[in-house]
């Protein structure tokens, strides 16, 4: 749910500026 809520919200502010914050944020978790 939080993956696609994510993408959702990236979506909606900027493609490109959300998906680069939510792959920033599974490597800040993973990592």
């Amino acid at each position: 749910m939080l993956i696609v809520k994510g993408q959702v919200h990236g979506v909606e502010k900027g493609t490109i500026i959300g998906q680069i914050s939510f792959i920033a944020s599974l490597f800040g978790l993973v990592a």
